[in-house]
């Protein structure tokens, strides 16, 4: 993996055990070799410790896998990395993110749209049937320059995650399609 993919990993496991209290993570100087990850995580840490305290009411799952099927056969797979089932009508999706610039940091539309957060969205209404909206956020961690984290969130409403989960059904059906033409040996 690239060291921006180890990096990230290493940040989602610091900020994971903050979370769920393992391995006496306070985001204290260690001189373990982490340090560097915990630097990066330790803007967050107001966002942290809020899902933490979901979780110890039990409200709040950390890294949920999500499994479902899509209408061509194919099954769609993720890990959410903390859903906040606390509010039946509005239930929270958080990605934790990492990335070297603010530049690409998703705004308020660009999550409302986008492909990941939608389908999170999805599973979220799944397991919260009486949900009128879904809130979803990118918790982001700088990992270049000084340490800062950004928290962006928005409310989709179901209607608009039920259209985008129809959009997420017709691209892996034209992605079926695309892989049975381009390999017709494949059959269907």
């Amino acid at each position: 993996p690239k060291p921006s993919a180890l990096l990230g990993t290493g940040c989602h496991t610091v900020a994971e055990d903050v979370i769920l209290e393992q391995n006496d993570e306070d985001l204290a100087v260690r001189r373990d070799g982490k340090d560097h990850l915990r630097a990066i995580v330790r803007p967050a840490l107001p966002t942290l410790l809020r899902q933490r305290a979901v979780v110890q009411r039990g409200k709040g799952h950390v890294e949920i896998e999500m499994k479902r099927g899509l209408r061509n056969g194919l099954v769609l797979k993720g890990r959410i990395d903390f859903l906040n089932l606390e509010d039946p009508k509005v239930p929270e999706v958080d990605d934790h993110k990492t990335t070297s610039s603010e530049q690409y940091i998703k705004s308020e539309e660009e999550l409302r749209t986008n492909i990941q957060m939608l389908a999170y969205a999805y599973e979220a209404v799944c397991r919260a049937p009486l949900a009128t909206g879904v809130k979803v956020a990118h918790n982001v961690m700088l990992t270049r320059g000084p340490a800062k984290a950004r928290y962006t969130d928005v409310v989709i409403p179901v209607r608009e995650i039920h259209a985008g989960w129809t959009r997420i059904n017709d691209i892996a059906d034209e992605m079926r399609e695309t892989a049975r033409i381009a390999s017709p040996a494949a059959g269907p």
